[in-house]
């Protein structure tokens, strides 16, 4: 008899926080790929990732203090960022299943994202990760830099406001010095366009040459575009939106207010 995936993730879940103390917060350290490289498995793009991911813990031990016995998991996985992820997805009930044993401890879920789009770039994804947690403390910490050449640094986010503007209930307009929901919702906003529109001109191209995605890919180095959660954003957009896109690297200081 096969097994049963959601008890085999509660499970993984189980093992991942059993050796660490009941009570919170719960931290889970999250990291994406697109792709597999250079040959490699989804395994082995996962240990690659899961590797990455030592680097923000430390830089997260550097921030907020030693991580001690407080309950902690990992997620690496390999997605497009645009692409929609259904809710009983390994990838979402994982991270689930973190948030519930941090709701059932009566304590507060840290997500601590590698990358603007560390987790995912598709709206719907990021609500059905929040959704039925509206009570639960939840923090988002997103480790990235303001633009390429500045240090890499921790953004902190609310989940549960930015589930709000996508579903309209509230308007983000400026940030606080502690809270950059704002700029997140920018950024992911921003990053979502780019990958739309490449994956367009990748379309069409594909119609008028009859060439392969991954050959006008590599001979239009798009690579390095496409894998945005693994570098750093600098780049403006053109045309009518310049302005717009301009815009949504400035900073911000000022808190979203209710509609």
């Amino acid at each position: 008899m096969a097994s049963d995936p959601g008890i085999r993730r509660v499970t993984l879940v189980n093992k991942a926080l059993s050796s660490n103390s009941p009570t919170g917060p719960f931290v889970i350290f999250i990291a994406r790929s697109s792709k597999c490289h250079n040959g490699s498995t989804v395994h082995g793009q996962k240990i690659w990732l899961r590797g990455s991911m030592s680097h923000v813990e430390r830089a997260f031990r550097s921030k907020y203090g030693e991580l001690g016995n407080r309950p902690r998991a990992y997620c690496a996985f390999v997605h497009e960022s645009n692409t929609p992820l259904p809710p009983t997805s390994d990838e979402i009930q994982y991270v689930t299943s973190v948030i519930q044993r941090a709701r059932e401890a009566g304590a507060e879920a840290i997500l601590v994202i590698s990358g603007w789009d560390g987790f995912t770039t598709h709206e719907p994804n990021f609500i059905n990760v929040f959704k039925d947690f509206k009570e639960v403390k939840i923090t988002v910490l997103i480790y990235a830099s303001f633009m390429a050449d500045s240090p890499r640094q921790f953004w902190e986010v609310d989940p549960h406001k930015i589930s709000d503007h996508f579903e309209g209930k509230m308007k983000l307009e400026d940030d606080s010095e502690t809270d950059h929901s704002a700029l997140f919702v920018e950024r992911f906003q921003f990053i979502h366009r780019k990958r739309a529109s490449l994956e367009e001109a990748l379309q069409v191209l594909m119609e008028m040459t009859g060439r392969s995605r991954e050959e006008l890919k590599e001979e239009c180095n798009l690579e390095a575009i496409e894998e945005e959660g693994e570098r750093e954003y600098g780049e403006e957009n053109d045309g009518s939106d310049e302005e717009q896109e301009k815009k949504a690297w400035q900073p911000r200081k000022k808190r979203g207010r209710r509609i």
